[in-house]
């Protein structure tokens, strides 16, 4: 399975998603940059970052109200669903000055 190809198994995980009737938002986590790096959407939104990195990564969140820290192996992915408003910026352990921020809006 090539770097940024999804197996069949992992594409029907990811449409399968709870979600109402919001559509997902991506987030791509690569090796020194999120993509995109930064977007805005409504409260209630799945976001899904999908780790295409070859590593574990740890994601870490500056606002605890989302999430604290997760790690996403290395063709997995992680889901965030909150019916919150605000700001998140997150980034990687591995490259802490490459931040990632999503706005939230009601």
């Amino acid at each position: 399975n090539p770097a940024g190809r999804l197996t069949q198994t992992w594409v029907k995980e990811i449409t399968d998603l709870p979600g109402g009737n919001l559509p997902a938002k991506y987030i791509d986590i690569r090796d020194s940059t999120f993509s995109p790096a930064s977007l805005t959407t409504v409260a209630g939104t799945t976001i899904v970052f999908v780790n295409n990195t070859s590593a574990s990564r740890k994601l870490v969140s500056h606002n605890s109200a989302f999430f604290d820290s997760v790690i996403v192996n290395s063709g997995k992915f992680f889901t965030l669903k909150k019916d919150i408003d605000g700001n998140l910026e997150f980034h990687c352990t591995e490259r802490p000055a490459t931040i990632g921020s999503i706005t939230f809006t009601p």
